[in-house]
């Protein structure tokens, strides 16, 4: 397929767009170019019902004033490639509203969707540090068992690795106890500790993913502010966060990479009821791999990744030359006592 960025930029050199008007009519064209080519279909051959599924999906949630934006900027698109390549418009008896998406309750998005999404998402050189940020919620969202208000009370101590595996875990309400295991793949755990060192390796009870905005540096995001980033990494395919749902997709995803079927439903099952580990409620609920698993990340000893400032701070109190115990305990807290003389 054709790439995206190159088209456009040939579009607006070609027709002398201001560059506001450039931004503008770029949201409408990425959208139609994302949905089409999730259909598997190279957007420079896309046919009237190609383009009319498109305006489909975006009327049935977008305002009737964004539609008519988005149309407009679309069928400017086509003509200008028909212009170019002397073939038929297929954009020239478009309409809004031409048909309605049906599907109106969340559903799972197809692997084909995800990975255009997933493309989409990746974080382009030179770029923000939220746009890191974005990358790595979006790829949460698509892939593991996870939901917004999970993502907001994430801290930094809950991202674990054991191992070639990492794993998110979250904390109970208590603070004390770990309410859950999500598994993460490498691609997103190396998108996390990027982003971690961007921020400055900030500490064990720091947020995971922090706020950039003026008001709240460094502070949890909201679900509004989650349900914004999904919003936009969707929008390539034709959907938002309240159509999509994250935890079928998930396990579409993991389904489609070969994992076990009875393995996903289990795992996916303990996310739901946000099962704590050793009680009755996890043992009905865990096959022995998916129990093993989780345990990995909250019992006993193990490889842990820590911060080196929590240390640090932890270390204030005491002598160059003093004996000390450095431990971490069943929910990844550094714990550090003196030496026993005896």
């Amino acid at each position: 397929m054709h790439d995206f960025e190159t088209t456009y930029a040939g579009f607006i050199a070609d027709t002398g767009l201001t560059a506001e008007c450039a931004r503008v009519y770029r949201s409408g064209v990425k959208s139609a170019w994302g949905y089409i080519s999730s259909l598997g279909v190279d957007p420079l051959l896309a046919t009237e019902s190609d383009l009319e599924e498109w305006i489909g999906s975006v009327s049935s949630r977008l305002s009737a004033a964004t539609c008519r934006l988005y149309l407009s900027s679309v069928k400017a698109f086509y003509k200008w490639l028909s212009d170019e390549t002397e073939q038929p418009n297929p954009a020239s008896g478009l309409r809004a509203n031409a048909r309605r998406n049906e599907n109106s309750q969340p559903h799972a998005l197809s692997p084909a969707k995800v990975r255009v999404v997933l493309e989409a998402c990746k974080t382009q050189p030179g770029a923000p540090i939220s746009d890191l940020r974005d990358e790595a919620i979006t790829r949460l969202m698509m892939l593991s068992f996870i939901r917004p208000t999970e993502i907001t009370r994430a801290n930094v101590w809950g991202f674990r690795r054991s191992g070639a595996r990492h794993a998110l875990v979250l904390r109970h309400k208590d603070g004390v106890k770990p309410s859950g295991v999500i598994p993460i793949d490498n691609t997103t755990a190396s998108v996390i500790r990027l982003y971690l060192e961007l921020r400055g390796n900030p500490t064990d009870d720091a947020p995971l993913f922090a706020s950039v905005a003026p008001r709240n540096p460094g502070g949890r995001l909201t679900t509004k502010s989650v349900n914004r980033i999904m919003n936009a990494s969707l929008f390539c395919v034709g959907e938002t966060s309240g159509t999509v749902n994250f935890i079928k997709t998930a396990m579409g995803m993991a389904l489609a990479a070969g994992a076990d079927d009875a393995d996903v439903r289990s795992f996916a099952r303990m996310r739901s009821f946000r099962a704590v580990m050793g009680s009755a409620e996890a043992a009905a609920h865990a096959n022995k791999h998916v129990g093993e698993f989780i345990s990995e990340f909250v019992e006993g000893e193990r490889p842990t990744i820590v911060t080196a400032g929590s240390i640090r701070r932890k270390l204030a109190g005491f002598d160059d030359d003093e004996e000390i115990v450095i431990a971490v305990d069943s929910c990844g807290n550094v714990v550090i006592s003196r030496a026993d003389k005896d």
